[in-house]
């Protein structure tokens, strides 16, 4: 097998939603809620705890070689209302 150039990007993504747990404004929420959703019943209510671990997930990554992460914003969290943006949210991403 021929080597990876040393310019291949080796990453991961981190989906808000999906790891940082303790949201409930989102529209995945409600939908989550809903019976038959998840088959197993399952929720994102705690998921990884990435909002308050996100610097360990980024050594992590780092430690096992990866040289980029794909990490998305959860607006509902940022945008609270119409014309309502979260500073405190802003500043944390």
């Amino acid at each position: 097998m021929d080597r990876f150039p040393d310019t291949f990007m080796w990453g991961a993504t981190i989906h808000s939603h999906s790891v940082e747990g303790e949201h409930f404004d989102s529209d995945w929420w409600h939908w989550e809620q809903r019976p038959g959703s998840i088959v197993d019943g399952s929720t994102s209510q705690y998921g990884v705890d990435h909002w308050n671990r996100y610097a360990d997930d980024i050594r992590l990554a780092r430690e096992y070689g990866l040289n980029t992460l794909f990490i998305t914003l959860e607006w509902s969290r940022i945008q609270l209302g119409p014309d309502s943006f979260d500073a405190d949210v802003l500043e944390h991403y």
